[in-house]
């Protein structure tokens, strides 16, 4: 069983504008807006094609993220001066635990979505499957993830966190590891089955004790924010993440081109998966703090 708490009555239309007005960052998220898109777009185009960072346009856009980054940061501190509502407060990042877990979550989400992205384009591309035959190889990792989600929450009270991020770290490092040096002719039981029932562990473990950090860590009135500012770990960490493993792999398929269009194609591949195993084993870093 489960319900929503009461809501206030809202007020009128005045009252509305005038909370949106006074209790509502606008710079600050103009300014953090401004980067991730600017971040984003910049990624995309070196993700593709690396050598494109030599270009005017992708300078600017580096320049101009480079500017945003301690634009925004004085901004806080002058609103937070001022007492005045503040975006993501300076004084969130001095807190270890939670600056500790949102570079984890960026970490963790950075490798997922590279393994679900190149290992649909192994399983497609390199295996020949189809995009339906692909899906299904994928079914042990979400059976796995959906397990977890239902059973972390009775083990996250009885074992230290710390132990369960090394330990799961460690697990779902596996999963890039079996994928960079599996055989495209072994057979899916043999390796790709156990990359996909590695995969999920560290991420869905880390939503949970992230989760209970932000709750521990912050008073009632910062935890939605500090949520907020978790999730957006996440999809940051997504965006750097792709890029780098597209990166990774766009280079090695080049370096390898004279052996053919599909040996080049799995040298790309495994260097995305070398750059995913590295991404993992970084987690281990943020996660000890």
């Amino acid at each position: 069983m489960w319900s929503l708490p009461k809501s206030a009555l809202p007020g009128s239309y005045q009252s509305a504008l005038c909370a949106m007005r006074h209790k509502i960052d606008w710079v600050g998220t103009l300014l953090v807006s401004a980067f991730m898109a600017l971040l984003s777009y910049f990624l995309s185009i070196i993700g593709t094609d690396i050598y494109r960072i030599k270009e005017a346009g992708s300078i600017v856009l580096l320049c101009l993220c480079l500017i945003l980054v301690p634009l925004f940061v004085a901004w806080m501190r002058f609103q937070v001066k001022r007492d005045k509502p503040a975006l993501i407060p300076n004084g969130f990042w001095r807190n270890t635990a939670f600056a500790s877990i949102c570079g984890t979550i960026a970490l963790s989400f950075a490798a997922l979505n590279s393994m679900d992205l190149m290992t649909s384009l192994y399983f497609q591309q390199i295996q020949q499957l189809s995009g339906l035959d692909a899906a299904i190889q994928i079914i042990p990792s979400a059976v796995v993830g959906l397990v977890l989600n239902v059973t972390t929450g009775y083990i996250v009270n009885r074992v230290p966190a710390i132990w369960l991020v090394t330990a799961t770290t460690l697990l779902s490092s596996g999963s890039p590891l079996l994928m960079a040096i599996i055989n495209p002719h072994w057979s899916y039981w043999k390796g790709a089955f156990f990359a996909q029932i590695l995969l999920p562990f560290s991420f869905d473990i880390l939503f949970t004790v992230g989760h209970l950090i932000i709750t521990e860590a912050f008073p009632n009135e910062s935890q939605s924010r500090a949520g907020a500012v978790f999730y957006t770990s996440a999809q940051f960490g997504n965006a750097v993440g792709l890029a780098i493993t597209q990166t990774a792999s766009t280079l090695f398929a080049k370096k390898y081109n004279y052996l053919g269009h599909s040996e080049a194609l799995l040298h790309g591949l495994r260097a995305g998966f070398w750059a995913i195993f590295i991404e993992a084993l970084a987690l281990e870093c943020p996660g000890r703090h």
